[in-house]
């Protein structure tokens, strides 16, 4: 829940669908009245004060789930709140307030902190104690009217159990495996298909653009580099300074990057060629640093300040090759292979139907798979009993295998599972007994998890048929 809601946050400003919708003032109708752009603004910025006072059941259920519509799901909740007959009382107000994590001091409310939020915090956002209150009671709508969808949900003994043995219960498998660079070393390409397959693709041929570019780094000293956490923010912010002066200088009318770089006792770096999918190792370790390097052009070459590991870099584009079309020499690597991967996974494909197909029909005959994968000329592998709860440790693609074999039963076969490298078969031979002690034991901590899933998804989904019921009629953005 802490994740969500911190990715929800970050994601929360200028995203919510009607506080990002611009002229004209109104910006949707609902329940027969307008929304102006104005009130969605304002709830959107409300809503943002719920993270600062700890109230992360808005931010999860209004922003986490849904976050492009969360001024419209806090309208609907007032408005179905109302419809639900759910209305917060003043006293529920004021004891709501009293227990928020900011207005603590040692586990009790602190009148001071509360009247130093009231006087500092609310006023810069344009919000008084009456917002705050009324964010209150949107918590508590929001809660109340949460209760009584919970309790229309429950967990059946049954899905506590399914849930148990989905993580606990050891599966023994076999896999066969298919490697795609078996078939395609198999693979001979001939010049003729090259040559026409250059032909049909030669407007998209085209070699990557290279830059070769200077670059200053505002770095940390040795002995910075080893500060850990808060102490190395003030050492960066002294590093940013003096790269923002340096950009500064730049920005001047006639200024030389290596006058400048001597001025501030930094040495000038310079790259050969490189293209964007293939960066200058002094830079490929930072991405932001290479995006800014593509960003630049021959008319504006000299980048702002870019965080680059434990230093801050300036940037300036010397020299730019365009990409152009390529010749059939230069091409035909690229093609060779693109040509030989293609036929590769022809010939894979046909090899897993082919390997597939015997050993099924070994199966229905009663012979075992190990017989049917015999016969099909592969030979399986076969994997010491595993779970989630006990991964197979020494097979990297343990958990795909696993989740494969949710869906078989025991003697069954699966489809092909694709991997980076080729893919695999599945049989499943068996599911092991779970430990009925160990379940007993944690039943009841399963069952709870569920049921707050389940509730929280209960949740969700009602809010989504309402906002939905609710009909928003939206008022065309301007361009």
């Amino acid at each position: 829940i802490t994740v969500l809601v911190i990715v929800s946050f970050i994601w929360f400003y200028n995203r919510t669908n009607l506080s990002e919708r611009g002229t004209p003032d109104v910006v949707a109708r609902v329940y027969e009245r307008n929304v102006t752009k104005h009130e969605a603004e304002r709830l959107s910025r409300r809503l943002s004060l719920s993270m600062q006072l700890g109230m992360f059941d808005l931010m999860q259920y209004l922003v986490g789930f849904d976050r492009q519509h969360a001024v419209e799901s806090l309208i609907v909740l007032r408005h179905e709140a109302d419809v639900l007959g759910v209305a917060p009382t003043d006293a529920q107000v004021v004891t709501k307030l009293k227990s928020l994590p900011g207005f603590q001091t040692n586990g009790a409310f602190d009148p001071q902190k509360y009247e130093t939020y009231l006087h500092e915090a609310l006023p810069p956002n344009g919000f008084t104690e009456a917002d705050l209150e009324e964010l209150v009671r949107d918590d508590l709508r929001l809660l109340q009217a949460k209760a009584l969808i919970d309790s229309t949900v429950v967990v059946s003994p049954t899905e506590a159990r399914e849930g148990y043995e989905l993580e606990n219960q050891k599966v023994l498998m076999a896999v066969v495996r298919f490697k795609r660079a078996e078939f395609a070393a198999a693979v001979q390409v001939a010049d003729e298909d090259v040559k026409k397959r250059f032909e049909a693709q030669k407007d998209s041929l085209k070699s990557d653009e290279q830059r070769r570019i200077k670059y200053v780094e505002f770095a940390m000293s040795e002995e910075e580099k080893k500060l850990a956490g808060k102490a190395k923010v003030p050492v960066l912010e002294k590093l940013k300074t003096k790269a923002e002066q340096f950009a500064q200088e730049m920005t001047v009318k006639d200024a030389k990057f290596d006058e400048v770089a001597k001025k501030f006792g930094v040495a000038v770096m310079e790259t050969p060629l490189f293209s964007r999918t293939a960066p200058d190792p002094t830079v490929a370790k930072t991405p932001a640093l290479v995006a800014e390097i593509f960003r630049r052009t021959s008319a504006d070459p000299n980048s702002d300040p870019v965080r680059a590991g434990d230093g801050i870099d300036v940037v300036q584009l010397v020299e730019t090759v365009p990409s152009r079309p390529l010749t059939l020499d230069e091409a035909k690597p690229k093609l060779v292979e693109q040509i030989k991967n293609e036929r590769a996974e022809e010939l894979m494909n046909a090899k897993v139907a082919e390997v597939r197909k015997k050993i099924e029909t070994e199966l229905k005959a009663g012979k075992s798979f190990a017989d049917g994968a015999k016969t099909a000329g592969v030979t399986p592998e076969t994997i010491p009993p595993f779970s989630q709860a006990e991964p197979a440790k020494d097979v990297p693609d343990a958990m795909e295998l696993l989740f494969k074999s949710i869906s078989l039963t025991p003697g069954q076969i699966s489809d092909f599972v694709p991997a980076a490298d080729g893919g695999a078969l599945v049989f499943l031979e068996k599911r092991l007994p779970i430990d009925e002690a160990a379940f007993e034991k944690e039943k009841p901590r399963l069952s709870e998890m569920l049921l707050n899933e389940y509730r929280a998804m209960a949740f969700q989904e009602w809010l989504r048929a309402r906002r939905e019921a609710a009909k928003f009629q939206y008022t065309p953005v301007a361009h």
